[in-house]
């Protein structure tokens, strides 16, 4: 039996406008919820913040587009609040885990697993956002690629996404040589990954969606203003298919 599997990964940027003055987060809800996503995985939600006067968390509000069940793993704390990675899925969340991917104590990075079950076979997802420095970024990809080996099986069905900030693809070409047969959701298409930052006119080749042992049947980057206000980086759309 084939499954087809609609994944999105986006970074949100705390749901917030650059200088953080307005909140958008119900814009970024309403714009998800036009996807019809099974799964995203989100960077850069602010889950707590005690100077913004909300009666739930930030989480709590996506979850509203119909997928109920969540996993977030905090990142950076201060003293109002935290951040980090998230998980949001139609499908029930068998088991979590956050691994801690920080090399500098001011920028804090993480790598979020999640373990779902569909039609009775494991997925794997997981949900990462790298450094801004280049060194860091492949320390980071040396230890996301150790933890998968040593915790995912290599014949499991495998969604790796997030915000890698690699726009010299050197964390790409590791991804590919430690985690082979691993391929980029527009390998197929274009032989690049797309161009997502900064959303209002995309350059730079910043978010990834990676997948093994799963077939892609499609991949975009959504257009239009709509997603050109909502973050400052524009969300990856990949239709899956597991046989």
């Amino acid at each position: 039996m084939t499954s087809r599997i609609r994944v999105v990964s986006y970074n949100i940027a705390k749901g917030a406008s650059l200088f953080g003055t307005k909140m958008r987060l119900d814009g970024v809800r309403l714009a998800l919820h036009t996807l019809n996503a099974d799964v995203v995985c989100l960077q850069e939600v602010q889950n707590h913040n005690t100077r913004r006067f909300t009666t739930s968390s930030q989480l709590d509000t996506l979850a509203t587009i119909g997928l109920e069940h969540s996993a977030y793993g905090a990142n950076k704390h201060y003293p109002h609040g935290h951040h980090g990675n998230a998980i949001l899925s139609k499908q029930p969340i068998t088991a979590q885990h956050n691994l801690d991917l920080s090399v500098r104590k001011v920028e804090r990075r993480g790598l979020l697993h999640t373990e779902l079950m569909l039609n009775h076979r494991p997925l794997h997802v997981l949900s990462t956002h790298f450094s801004l420095m280049a060194r860091d970024r492949l320390e980071q990809a040396k230890a996301l690629t150790d933890y998968v080996e040593t915790h995912i099986p290599a014949d499991a069905a495998l969604v790796l996404a997030g915000d890698f900030n690699d726009w010299h693809r050197r964390v790409d070409q590791h991804l590919r040589r430690s985690l082979h047969p691993i391929q980029e959701v527009f390998d197929h298409a274009h032989s690049l990954p797309a161009r997502t930052f900064p959303s209002l006119f995309p350059v730079l080749r910043l978010d990834r969606i990676y997948v093994r042992n799963l077939m892609v049947a499609h991949a975009q980057v959504p257009t239009g203003r709509v997603w050109a206000g909502q973050s400052d980086h524009r969300p990856i759309v990949a239709d899956l298919l597991w046989s």
